[in-house]
């Protein structure tokens, strides 16, 4: 069974231009985040996509060994141009987790 879907996929049939534009900031958020380390878009966004609805905020799991929170942090700050105080502004929750 399919458990993912594409953007196209997602998209077909979709006229919401905030959906489309939601899904446009997702795909570069993902796209810098895995710049950090490997990374993925979970909770509620992709579900809400799903059934074609925007969602609320985009959270954004990079995943991050524990001795180098700090500095991949900074490389999150550098590679956005910003604070995480400032990519949560813009409903990105950039979350660095460790396995």
């Amino acid at each position: 069974m399919k458990t993912t879907q594409t953007t196209n996929e997602i998209l077909r049939g979709t006229v919401d231009p905030n959906l489309r534009y939601q899904l446009a900031v997702a795909d570069l958020a993902l796209q810098l985040a895995k710049k950090v380390g490997p990374a993925v878009i979970a909770g509620g966004a992709p579900r809400d996509w799903i059934f074609k609805r925007s969602a609320n905020d985009i959270d954004v799991f990079i995943q991050s060994s524990w001795r180098h929170h700090r500095r991949d942090y900074y490389k999150l700050k550098d590679i956005f141009g910003i604070d995480a105080e400032d990519i949560e502004m813009l409903g990105i929750n950039c979350i660095l987790s460790s396995l």
